[in-house]
């Protein structure tokens, strides 16, 4: 009786152990490549595109002040001498920027315009992302 156990446990043990073969397998077969081509007229289009940078004028803003309670904030930074060489560039295109930390949070925010009003700091949001340029994802920061 116990050999007769041992035996089929034995076949119950090989017999589950069997390998299955590739095809049983989804991650084994290959995906179908797209043989879609693209027209000759879309490529030749997308050769000419051109996004024309939008540049944007800075004696239009306000120079940024520490002292001020709204931001204009293009860039944020852990790192202090990142923030320090971005500002630098800003200042050489004609820019005046400030670095703020505000609430400790440990991040220096790229100021490149502030204002005491609320009304006036939103309007001048609005001029730069209509601008669509390089501050397009500008926000507004409340000291």
């Amino acid at each position: 009786m116990k050999k007769s156990l041992l035996i089929i446990l034995l076949l119950v043990i090989i017999w589950s152990c069997k390998q299955k073969s590739n095809d049983e397998y989804a991650i084994n077969k290959p995906y179908r490549k797209d043989s879609a081509a693209l027209a000759p007229s879309v490529l030749a289009k997308a050769d000419t595109i051109q996004t024309p940078e939008v540049v944007f004028d800075p004696s239009s803003l306000r120079p940024a002040s520490a002292d001020d309670k709204y931001f204009i904030v293009i860039a944020s930074f852990s790192v202090e001498k990142y923030a320090l060489a971005m500002k630098d560039e800003l200042e050489q295109k004609g820019f005046s920027p400030v670095i703020v930390e505000i609430n400790n949070d440990g991040w220096n925010k790229l100021a490149i315009s502030s204002y005491k009003s609320f009304s006036e700091a939103e309007k001048a949001l609005t001029r730069i992302r209509q601008a669509k340029g390089r501050f397009a994802d500008a926000r507004l920061v409340v000291k």
